[in-house]
Formats: structure tokens, C-alpha cells, sequence
């Protein structure tokens, strides 16, 4: 009798606890309509999801720079650096470039940092890349930095991807360079970008 009755508590008490978790898991589980709905919406934002596809980018660019006085936004301790250059990059054929960065080494020489930069690219048609900069000198005449494109127009419109550049800086007054810069990276391919 008392094998009986503990067997009949063991079971009530297993339906107890089954009907307090299904209770519990009664607001969280998915009827056949929610589930429709779900597969829509997940469908919808699959479909908005895009595969960037990535492409090499190289080039090169050669031009001149120096001390840039009408720049005011560099960090204590740094000096602005800006100038211009010409070049022939894949995916954009010939192009201008403008850059500008804040140089340490110019007050300390110890320091062969520089920060805070950004470069356009302009292609012939008009087109063009925005990008920002880090980098620092390698050696009394050569320095590599790493950029990140921002955005861009035409074509390039929400380009994305990384480079890096390889220079050789000579300079030719305390405050002017000339430079040579070979490119190295990758970016989303322009029918991706769209």
C-alpha cells in the first residue's frame, strides 16, 4: 500500500513539474503562424544581406609635400603634413591624390610616428576614394602606413577595404619632400558596393 501511494506522489509530482516547464515555455514557443512569419522576415533580411567580394588593389603614386600651416587640428606634440601626388592604380586607371597626416618626427626625432591622416583619389572621370591613415618611418628616407577607405563617390560609392603603402621620402627642405609610394591591399569590387 505504501509502494502504491508513493508511486501515485512520484507520478503527480512528475506532472507538477511537466505542467509548471510547459507553462513556463508556453510564451516562448512558436505557433505555425509566428513561424511563417519568422521564415518571411528572415528571408527578407537574408535577401538585404550582401557578399562584398573582395579584389586585389595596387598602384603607385609619386608627387611632393610639406608643412601644412592652414591645418590646426593635430595633437599636441605634432606638426601637419600635407601634399599632393600622380599615380595609376588598378580599378581607377590614372588618378591625383591629395593626403595630409600629423607628423611627430618633424618635432621629435625620436618620434618617427603619424597619425590622424586622410587621402582622396581622384580618378580622370572624377570619381574618387576617401581613406584615413596611420604610418611611421622605417629608416631616414623610407616609411609604410596602413589605409582604410572610408566611402568614395560614383562607382566607388560605399567602397570598402585596407592597403598598405611602401615610400621613399626625400626631402628637400627642412619643411618640403618629395615621395614615391607603391600600394598593396584590397577592396570590395565596385559591383558589390551597389
Amino acid at each position: 500500500m505504501k509502494k502504491s501511494k508513493l508511486l501515485v506522489q512520484t507520478i503527480l509530482m512528475s506532472l507538477a513539474v511537466c505542467v509548471f516547464w510547459l507553462a513556463g515555455c508556453e510564451s516562448t514557443m512558436v505557433n505555425g503562424l509566428d513561424d511563417g512569419v519568422l521564415m518571411d522576415n528572415s528571408v527578407t533580411e537574408m535577401s538585404s544581406m550582401k557578399t562584398i567580394k573582395m579584389v586585389p588593389y595596387k598602384g603607385n603614386f609619386s608627387g611632393s609635400g610639406g608643412i601644412d600651416f592652414t591645418r590646426d587640428d593635430c595633437p599636441f606634440g605634432s606638426v601637419a603634413i600635407s601634399g599632393t601626388g600622380i599615380g595609376v592604380t588598378s580599378h581607377l586607371g590614372k588618378v591625383d591624390v591629395y593626403f595630409s597626416h600629423c607628423s611627430f618626427f618633424i618635432l621629435d626625432q625620436n618620434n618617427p610616428t603619424y597619425v590622424d591622416g586622410y587621402g582622396i583619389t581622384t580618378a580622370a572621370n572624377g570619381d574618387q576614394i576617401f581613406g584615413t591613415y596611420y604610418g611611421h618611418l622605417t629608416g631616414p628616407d623610407e616609411f609604410v602606413d596602413v589605409v582604410t577607405l572610408t566611402n568614395g563617390t560614383g562607382r566607388f560609392e560605399n567602397i570598402s577595404g585596407s592597403f598598405t603603402e611602401y615610400g621613399k621620402v626625400a626631402f628637400t627642405s627642412e619643411t618640403s619632400f618629395d615621395y614615391e609610394i607603391i600600394i598593396e591591399g584590397e577592396i570590395s569590387s565596385v559591383g558589390s558596393n551597389k
